[in-house]
């Protein structure tokens, strides 16, 4: 009797939790359903009562319309921001962690707390002695001055991340390649990151996505309409007295193509335990 009640217990226990797990997927998925829905629409159809999960009639005229902005455009100029943002970030970050993870000096751990609290200021509270640096250094109003930011932002939570991972990693392996001959910097590159690519491959995606849908940076340091971003093209289509709902729809799918065949690119690499049965025990 005792048994088949634990049993009962288990499986109340595991449809809760599937349960939870499905309120958690519908509630992310659900949104962006739906954006993909209203970008096949008519617009007469968006405000149709009772609103419809799918179209009622499917149309491509969204992703024609959105063509009234030079959306292509300002896809070109997003991925050479989140590509350098994500290149310097990731180079910095790696550089930093790795010293923070295996070697001794003073305030390490100091300077590792102050790069997590350098991530509590908001962005917008530095915006003003933001604004003046660049135009001083002329880099307002250029893709430079903004991946340059995005790489002040991104780094230190980037540091955070390879750093766990750096520490996973066995220090006998580097050990092994000092002895062979290998210098600093050789055993890092021929030894460490072969092993942390999961981990650089994760931290690499973070750092896209933050560059990729920042939205207040890449408004107010870009004024030049050759030079715009995605996430400020996509509110082009708000008019004073009406928005054009499908074609911003549509202009939205279509902006979020590159981030999902970016880590299409690096899905391989998430594999956990790369790491495990490196050194015999």
């Amino acid at each position: 009797m005792t048994s088949l009640k634990s049993l009962d217990t288990s499986r109340i226990k595991t449809l809760l939790l599937y349960a939870a797990v499905g309120i958690g997927i519908a509630i992310i998925i659900l949104p962006v359903f739906y954006a993909v829905s209203l970008s096949f629409r008519f617009l007469s159809d968006v405000f149709q009562v009772p609103p419809t999960l799918f179209p009622p009639r499917f149309t491509l005229s969204g992703y024609g319309g959105m063509m009234t902005v030079d959306i292509p455009g300002a896809l070109r100029n997003s991925v050479f921001v989140a590509i350098g943002t994500t290149a310097l970030s990731v180079s910095f970050a790696g550089l930093g962690a790795y010293a923070f993870a295996r070697l001794r000096f003073r305030f390490a751990n100091e300077l590792m707390v102050l790069l997590l609290v350098s991530q509590m200021f908001p962005g917008s509270a530095i915006i003003v002695p933001l604004f003046r640096v660049l135009r001083e250094l002329g880099l307002y109003n250029t893709h430079a001055g903004l991946i340059f930011t995005y790489t002040g932002f991104i780094v230190p939570f980037c540091t955070w991340m390879l750093y766990g991972y750096f520490r996973s990693i066995p220090a006998e392996l580097e050990e092994a390649a000092l002895i062979d001959g290998c210098s600093r910097l050789g055993a890092l590159a021929r030894v460490v990151i072969p092993l942390a690519l999961p981990g650089i491959s994760a931290t690499a995606v973070f750092a896209m996505l933050g560059a990729w849908n920042e939205f207040l940076f890449a408004v107010l340091f870009i004024q030049d309409p050759n030079l715009r971003l995605i996430t400020p093209a996509l509110t082009l289509f708000q008019g004073q007295y009406t928005t054009e709902i499908t074609y911003q729809a549509a202009a939205a799918v279509t902006a979020a193509i590159p981030p999902v065949v970016a880590f299409a690119l690096v899905r391989r690499y998430f594999i956990s335990g790369l790491v495990a049965g490196a050194i015999k025990g």
